[in-house]
């Protein structure tokens, strides 16, 4: 019988590692069955805690972590989560220099404590699950990739806090010799699983610091894992960050394993709705709707169905995928910006979109309402510069109802270039009250058909 059991590895990134345990709840929903934990630096520390079964003791931790359980630094020095050195704040700043230059580097002991109070090497040794972690020897200036069975008894926990010894942290030593992060070598231990023969293997990347080396997939079965929204640094602990950084975790996950779809967003797909959708597409309004939308991106071009139009109006990625609602859907969100880091029912966003395109007409009416040389010399500041910083269906209403020819040319070109979604977004927000109509209709006839049947 095959195994269909994984091996996960975890990378580094520092508080990015909140990732990790989102993935992890993720993983336990879909009933994803792991029996090996193999890390770098945050991933080594989450690794350990997985090898011993502390999920759930790992997402209290995730829930109310700070910079002060990883650091000892004063708390005057802490805002926001985030070490701020302040001139006003002498003495704090006296005593944080002492002990930076007393311990060679940041005094880490919060986090040491933080692990000897869970984690427990006679239980991670018992359970049987493998565990491996890479680190860097500074004093022989050579890599150690290290498993389980090759720590030396007490020692687990000072290997975890040698492969998560990032730079400028104090030095943990072990047999006398001096170690740092792991992410100097390898961030992501791919290369340990391989070795170790997995052939089943999860990648968490978390787009932390490091060297990341090229991985051999050829008879492998791996799983790639990273995060979809680049946000946060190595020590952003505020609060809001790791809460919806952990949430992405989770939802990347349940996207790659097929429960979500969606590019931008997370959709919950519904086959039903999405064949229907199909079907209204065959309309003559709707086609109308995409081909004369299709034909706003080249004049010269005339799409004789609506396929051939729909081709032209996706962006490049999605323009051979077969499911077009969630395509569609999901430009349609990413023109009116609406917020990503969460679940999506077709309906729920379907009332978001028609509450935001009303707030964004709102917005529009609002601008155009005051001075329009102020409001063009914005735009060619902001086209300038390529950097445009409006809901991306403002643009679309500035180019089609406001501005003059002049700057809809450059407007248009660098719209294409930043948002190649718009096109398809705006030909939803077109069409999405008439689907809606549609799809109430179909429901209606077929209670209707459905009574009528029953009551032969």
């Amino acid at each position: 019988m095959e195994n269909n059991h994984y091996c996960l590895v975890l990378s580094g990134g520092g508080a990015k590692g909140v990732y990790h345990i989102g993935v992890w709840k993720a993983l336990k929903e879909l009933g994803i069955q792991v029996d090996a934990f193999i890390g770098n630096s945050i991933g080594a520390v989450i690794s350990a805690f997985l090898a011993q079964g502390l999920d759930e003791v790992l997402e209290v931790i995730g829930g109310s972590i700070g910079l002060d359980y990883v650091l000892n630094i004063p708390k005057d020095l802490i805002v926001n989560g985030e070490l701020n050195i302040r001139l006003n704040k002498k003495d704090a700043f006296k005593e944080f220099y002492r002990s930076v230059l007393a311990k060679r580097g940041l005094d880490t002991s919060p986090f040491r404590t933080l692990l000897e109070t869970h984690i427990n090497e006679d239980c991670i040794r018992r359970d049987g699950k493998d565990f491996g972690v890479v680190s860097f020897n500074l004093s022989e200036m050579k890599p150690r990739e290290v498993y389980i069975e090759e720590m030396e008894e007490g020692e687990l926990i000072n290997y975890v806090l040698a492969s998560s010894a990032f730079p400028g942290f104090e030095r943990p030593e072990i047999g006398g010799k001096k170690y740092i992060d792991g992410g100097v070598y390898d961030n992501i231990p791919y290369a340990m699983a391989r070795s170790r023969g997995y052939k089943n293997i999860i990648v968490v990347d978390i787009s932390g610091i490091g060297v990341k080396k090229k991985m051999n997939i050829e008879g492998v079965r791996m799983v790639y894992i990273k995060n979809s929204i680049n946000m946060g640094r190595v020590l952003d602990f505020d609060r809001k960050f790791l809460n919806e950084f952990t949430q992405l975790g989770y939802l990347d996950t349940m996207r790659t394993f097929g429960q979500l779809t969606g590019f931008y967003y997370f959709i919950i797909p519904n086959t039903e709705l999405e064949e229907s959708f199909k079907e209204y597409l065959k309309s003559v309004p709707a086609q109308s709707r995409i081909i004369s939308r299709a034909m706003t991106l080249n004049k010269n071009y005339h799409p004789s169905t609506a396929a051939e139009a729909v081709r032209l109006l996706f962006p490049k990625r999605s323009r051979f995928d077969r499911q077009w609602l969630p395509v569609f859907v999901d430009c349609a969100a990413k023109s009116l910006s609406l917020k990503r880091i969460r679940k999506w029912k077709y309906d729920e966003i379907f009332e978001e979109m028609l509450k935001q395109e009303e707030s964004v007409r709102v917005q529009f009416h609002s601008m155009i309402a005051r001075d329009r040389k102020k409001i063009e010399a914005s735009i060619r500041k902001e086209i300038r510069k390529k950097s445009l910083i409006k809901t991306p269906y403002i643009y679309h209403l500035l180019v089609e109802h406001y501005l003059h020819e002049r700057l809809k040319k450059p407007l248009n070109r660098l719209l294409s270039e930043r948002f190649p979604e718009l096109a398809t977004g705006v030909c939803f927000l077109e069409m999405m009250q008439d689907f809606i109509t549609y799809e109430s209709t179909q429901k209606d006839n077929a209670a209707t058909a459905f009574s009528w049947k029953r009551d032969q």
